[in-house]
């Protein structure tokens, strides 16, 4: 189980820089350097927050560790979220862009599902 929860997690990381790279440059030719790296921040936060999340389960079903590690870690990975939306939310168009980044993980979860689909022949 192990092997395959790593190689969901480095999957969709990718997927999230490459696609989230690709839209933060267009923000930032479409709109302002600023909001182009609120939504990359956004990309960057939400692909370290999913492998965090993942190792830290991984490890903890494979060596029985209590939940006390998982609480924390969701509280830093909060935290670490929430601090950083604060800071964005003088601008309301580079929050509403950093959340849409953090959204877009699940766009990219998505996208790599069906691009490791075989079909169902």
């Amino acid at each position: 189980m192990e092997k395959c929860v790593s190689r969901l997690v480095y999957g969709v990381f990718k997927v999230n820089l490459i696609v989230g790279s690709l839209l933060a440059l267009l923000i930032m030719i479409l709109l302002n350097f600023s909001a182009g790296l609120a939504f990359l921040v956004g990309v960057l936060i939400s692909s370290i927050n999913f492998t965090t999340s993942g190792f830290i389960t991984s490890r903890m079903f494979s060596q029985n560790k209590s939940s006390i590690v998982v609480f924390i870690g969701y509280i830093a990975r909060l935290a670490l979220v929430s601090i950083i939306a604060i800071y964005y939310a003088k601008e309301p168009l580079n929050l509403m862009l950093f959340i849409t980044a953090l959204v877009f993980h699940y766009i990219s979860l998505v996208i790599y599902w069906f691009s490791k689909e075989k079909g169902s022949d």
